[in-house]
């Protein structure tokens, strides 16, 4: 898992990410614009969707290889 993370393997990392955003994350854009307080058609919402798609992938990646270098320390 280690290995695969710190090269950036796609055999390993695909499988395991989960969405960010969407009906299979059971978030959505209409919670992320009412988390935001915007409405779901304001014109900010496309540019927040990917903001926190890739906020959401970070912070999923950082938490995993830390539990990951925990349980093989």
């Amino acid at each position: 898992m280690l290995r695969g993370i710190d090269e950036g393997d796609a055999a390993v990392l695909d499988p395991i990410e989960p969405p960010a955003i969407g009906p299979a994350a059971g978030y959505t854009e209409d919670d992320l614009a009412r988390d935001l307080g915007i409405e779901p058609g304001d014109r900010a919402l496309p540019r927040a969707v990917p903001a926190y798609a890739d906020a959401f992938t970070g912070s999923f990646w950082r938490e995993t290889e830390r539990a990951a270098r925990e349980h093989a320390g």
